[in-house]
């Protein structure tokens, strides 16, 4: 039997703000103030070790109240230089509440665009967030360098979007950089065929307290593919196709019986495995009637993970951990609905 964990968080969040904006043909600038109040209640009880969470395991308990609270002003610039070029700038800064630290946010971006279908969008920022914590510890702020370069194109039928992105972020002893590349595609092939399709890679690394580690979202290719298609009267069709890289985990290499506990306790591989590949295909077939002025009866029905291909959600063990299994996402299912 798992140990019950009855955790309970009550979260309030307030935010006030005003600001004064003012714009005339090639200027538009916006500067304000701010105050956003965040208040979280958080109580349970959890297990002291994750290889024992029975009800006789030892256990700690957590009430605790969180509150962040903070003051900002603000203050942002937009200027259309010619018809091809804008330029963008802008700050924000806290006013210090209850020791935390001040910081000075900023970001600037450069857009250059012909006849509306070619566009080229350079930014760079410096950008800062608290961790919302006990009000009885010092606060965390979060701070993060990003850099980003996007291209756009618009054509009649056609819709292009890519960009490269570099982020750098240090959350108390963790520092993390991030490395990607994304491109989405929509074309009409026809008046009622729209297919889309995505790529994406992104490089992530994590270093806390001189250790790797590796995160989910760290994937070499994602891509995303769907069709859709109206056809007769008011019936579509569609369908969506997902295929990842596998998310990385960390094998257990052996383990030992504690005997104070009653259970084996699992020490892991210092290296990382990669989860098999992610692959799904869903299928979409709705129709609907419009009854009157305000209501609609919709058919909807669907098939999920057509092809029942085993994603692995996680890799788990039996007790002693002298064997392993997969734990599966959903496989196929049938959704009929009205």
């Amino acid at each position: 039997t798992f140990s019950i964990m009855n955790a309970k968080v009550l979260n309030k969040d307030l935010y006030f703000a005003g600001s004064y904006l003012y714009f005339n043909k090639n200027i538009s600038w916006k500067s304000g103030a701010a105050l956003t109040s965040r208040t979280s209640d958080f109580n349970g009880e959890f297990p002291i070790y994750d290889f024992a969470q029975r009800e006789s395991h030892p256990s700690f308990h957590v009430d605790t109240i969180q509150k962040l609270i903070t003051p900002e002003i603000y203050s942002y610039v937009k200027y259309k230089i010619n018809n091809n070029w804008i330029v963008g700038t802008g700050v924000r800064t806290n006013f210090p509440f209850k020791g935390q630290r001040n910081y000075l946010a900023k970001q600037l971006n450069l857009n250059f665009s012909t006849d509306h279908i070619h566009s080229l969008t350079i930014s760079a920022g410096d950008y800062y967030n608290f961790i919302l914590q006990n009000e009885a510890l010092n606060d965390k702020l979060i701070t993060s360098q990003q850099y980003s370069i996007d291209y756009q194109l618009k054509l009649s039928d056609l819709k292009l979007t890519s960009a490269v992105f570099y982020k750098k972020s240090k959350n108390d002893k963790t520092i993390s950089s991030a490395t990607g590349f994304e491109i989405f595609i929509k074309y009409h092939l026809a008046e009622k065929i729209e297919v889309t399709s995505s790529f994406m890679c992104i490089d992530v690394k994590s270093v806390n307290d001189d250790q790797i580690v590796k995160s989910p979202y760290d994937i070499e290719y994602f891509v995303r593919a769907s069709l859709k298609y109206n056809f007769l009267t008011n019936w579509g069709l569609s369908a969506v196709g997902v295929f990842r890289q596998g998310t990385w985990y960390r094998p257990v290499q052996q383990a030992n019986y504690n005997a104070n506990l009653d259970v084996y306790q699992p020490y892991y591989t210092s290296n990382f495995d990669r989860l098999p590949n992610y692959a799904k295909l869903d299928i979409s077939l709705n129709r609907y009637w419009p009854v009157s002025k305000g209501m609609t009866i919709i058919l909807f029905g669907s098939i999920n993970n057509v092809f029942n291909h085993a994603n692995v959600r996680e890799i788990n063990y039996n007790p002693d951990y002298s064997d392993s299994f997969e734990e599966l996402f959903s496989q196929r299912t049938f959704i009929l609905e009205q």
